[in-house]
C-alpha cells in the first residue's frame, strides 16, 4: 500500500478486499459489477484518498451461480468464476483479475476531473488506463 501514502492528491486502489491477517488499512468502499450493470458476484474493495464514494448506477442480478464440493464441503461459486477453470492456470488470475466495463465506467464518469485522471492513470496498468480515456473521450462527446 506505499502508493496509498504517496503524495498525489487523488488515488483509487482496486482489488479484492484483503484477510484480516495481512494487516492492511481498512478498505474505504466494496462494490460489486451488479451494481454498475454487469451480472456478475465479486466483492472489489477501493481504497479511495480524497475521491468520493462510487455511486450505484444500474443495479441487475447477481448472475448465476454454482455448487461445487470441495473436500466433501459444499461451496458456492459465481459461475463466471467457476467457468474459469476451463483456461490454464497460467492465464486464470489475469482473467479474474480484469475490472468489470461496468465498474471502470463508473470511476471514468464519476471521477473524470482532467486533475484526476492524469493522477490515476500515472499508476494503473495499461488495460485500465485505456478503458477510462476511452470513456472520458465518450463522456466529453455526449457533453
Amino acid at each position: 500500500m506505499k502508493i496509498y501514502n504517496t503524495d498525489c492528491p487523488h488515488i483509487a486502489i482496486e482489488n479484492p478486499p484483503p484477510m484480516k491477517r495481512f494487516g492492511l488499512p481498512e478498505y474505504t468502499q466494496i462494490v460489486h459489477p451488479y451494481y454498475f450493470g454487469d451480472e456478475a458476484n465479486k466483492p472489489t474493495a477501493l481504497w479511495l484518498k480524497r475521491l468520493p464514494l462510487l455511486k450505484q448506477t444500474k443495479i441487475v442480478g447477481r448472475g448465476d451461480f454454482i455448487y461445487r464440493y470441495y473436500n466433501g464441503i459444499r461451496k458456492t461459486e459465481s459461475k463466471w468464476y467457476a467457468e474459469l477453470c476451463k483456461y490454464p492456470q497460467s492465464i486464470r488470475s489475469k482473467i479474474r483479475s480484469k475490472t468489470f466495463p461496468g465498474i471502470a465506467r463508473a470511476m471514468a464518469e464519476q471521477w473524470a476531473t482532467k486533475k484526476i485522471f492524469v493522477n490515476m492513470t500515472n499508476h494503473m496498468d495499461m488495460d485500465k488506463s485505456l478503458l477510462m480515456s476511452i470513456y472520458l473521450r465518450k463522456i466529453k462527446l455526449q457533453e
